[in-house]
């Protein structure tokens, strides 16, 4: 038995199965993952700094983004005006909106074109159910807000990292996403920022400030857009002070 695999000339060569199996085995060993690892560590270090430089003038919150930080560090005192954090969460919203917009489908899938004419004829069917499932599971799970976290590594350091697991059984999606490092802290931390600023308020005021950010940051993620959370804002505002 054999199976074709594409060489660098574009041409498919026909290797035994068992040969195909025994270097696929042997790619994957635990020594040449460590292996792997260790080689991406060593490479990864020498854009340490300029990474950390980037994240210090431009997304200083973005907690774990290069090196863990410690809790109550002062994270903003190398900024001098927000110029550089406002272009990159504008270019970041500009990217999502444009490249993977939740409200439309920004994908597809299409036959190859080394099938027979006979296949090629019945799978564009086959195709199109499988990208609207797709587009589906990916509506209902977290990636708009994962990738949006993407955009905004992207942007400020030129590489950015999206985790793909499989959803627990019984979930509302099959798949769920984490931006590395995962945005949870970014989230909690502007929203306790939130929160401090109505200190005036008393301190059931803060905790509900706070709860409320919550809200207004998952709802920046998900459209990409600060728009509908100066609505909200509005209307909340509106309903309190009348």
């Amino acid at each position: 038995m054999t199976q074709n695999i594409a060489t660098g000339t574009g041409h498919a060569m026909a290797v035994p199965a068992a040969y195909a199996t025994e270097q696929s085995d042997k790619a994957l060993s635990a020594q040449s993952i460590v292996k792997r690892y260790e080689n991406a560590i060593e490479a990864r270090s020498q854009w340490q700094s300029h990474w950390r430089e980037c994240y210090d003038y431009a997304l200083p919150r973005r907690d774990g983004a290069v090196i863990s930080g410690t809790p109550g560090e002062k994270k903003t005192d190398k900024l001098f005006d927000g110029t550089a954090p406002d272009a990159v969460e504008q270019l970041a919203a500009s990217l999502f909106s444009e490249l993977t917009p939740p409200w439309s489908r920004w994908f597809g899938l299409v036959v190859g074109s080394d099938l027979k004419d006979v296949e090629s004829a019945e799978l564009p069917q086959i195709l199109e159910q499988a990208s609207a499932a797709l587009q589906s599971n990916l509506v209902r799970s977290n990636f708009s807000v994962e990738m949006h976290q993407c955009f905004l590594d992207l942007v400020t350091a030129g590489t950015a990292s999206l985790l793909l697991e499989e959803a627990p059984p019984g979930d509302v999606s099959a798949y769920r996403f984490t931006a590395v490092p995962g945005i949870v802290s970014m989230v909690i931390v502007s929203s306790l920022i939130f929160g401090v600023v109505h200190w005036g308020h008393g301190l059931p005021n803060v905790i509900y400030a706070a709860l409320a950010g919550v809200v207004l940051m998952v709802l920046y993620l998900r459209t990409g857009s600060i728009l509908p959370g100066i609505v909200v804002h509005y209307v909340i505002d509106a309903w309190y002070f009348a």
